[in-house]
């Protein structure tokens, strides 16, 4: 996966203008915002699947495998939610020489974004991978993801331009992430979604038009705040109030407890 993340970026400096590659950078470095809680997550669940395997416990990995996919995906979906409703104005605060392309960088932040979203929605496939006795599989799906990126990036960036490095990405991990999703399935009879995966969709969708539809004020920073707070509270209320991700509802009523002693939480 590094090389499909990385080589996008080389790929445009190579077969787009100089400047194109700035903005791709920029881009990609805001998607970069929306996997900050996948390392901690990550790494406080790595162990646990190793432990899981080597005793065979798979009712206690199937839980695991679905409570990180709807956490992250819930994480995932606030914060690209809360960036792309003020995406525009995000992009507004550069200088305004640049303006044709920062337009072109909002679609790069976009498909950058969904693919980050993919990568933490599936989930610890790839730990079940790695740590399972068909580690080689995860060998042969790098380096075909590798190459698709690669092909795609030659084939695509010339066509439709240097956003078109983004949608290669985002189709090379998606197929990677699928197979492993499968192989996961195929080995353990394992699947990361949850009931309420679609639903924590369908509300991020919802919440995402709604806050679309709140005027501009021609301050970029004002539009930031407003739109980008609008999402964000909007979002996370429905999320605890439909008890979309119990570990979410708990460490919430854990806040609310410390902070209010005596009073009880809101969500149940």
């Amino acid at each position: 996966l590094l090389v499909a993340s990385k080589s996008d970026i080389f790929a445009v400096g190579s077969l787009s203008a100089e400047s194109a590659a700035g903005t791709f950078a920029i881009a990609t470095a805001l998607a970069a915002i929306i996997e900050i809680p996948v390392k901690s997550l990550y790494s406080a669940s790595a162990s646990s699947v190793a432990e899981y395997l080597a005793r065979n416990d798979m009712e206690e990995l199937e839980k695991l495998y679905k409570s990180v996919s709807i956490n992250l995906l819930v994480a995932g979906a606030l914060l690209f939610g809360g960036m792309w409703v003020a995406i525009r104005p995000i992009f507004q605060l550069f200088p305004a020489d640049h303006s044709g392309e920062m337009e072109a960088g909002i679609w790069v932040f976009f498909f950058v974004g969904l693919t980050r979203l993919v990568e933490m929605t599936t989930g610890l496939n790839n730990y079940l991978v790695y740590y399972s006795p068909h580690y080689r599989y995860a060998l042969f799906s790098l380096s075909a993801c590798a190459v698709l990126t690669v092909g795609l990036n030659l084939w695509l960036i010339p066509t439709i331009g240097f956003y078109g490095a983004a949608i290669s990405t985002l189709i090379s991990v998606t197929l990677y992430n699928s197979f492993s999703v499968w192989l996961i399935w195929r080995i353990y009879r394992l699947f990361p979604f949850p009931r309420n995966t679609l639903v924590s969709i369908l509300l991020a969708l919802a919440t995402l038009l709604l806050v679309l539809l709140i005027p501009d004020t021609g301050i970029p920073a004002a539009d930031i705040i407003i739109r980008g707070g609008a999402y964000a509270l909007s979002f996370s209320f429905l999320v605890l109030r439909l008890n979309i991700s119990p570990d979410l509802s708990a460490l919430w009523n854990l806040i609310l407890q410390k902070l209010l002693p005596g009073r009880k939480a809101p969500v149940e």
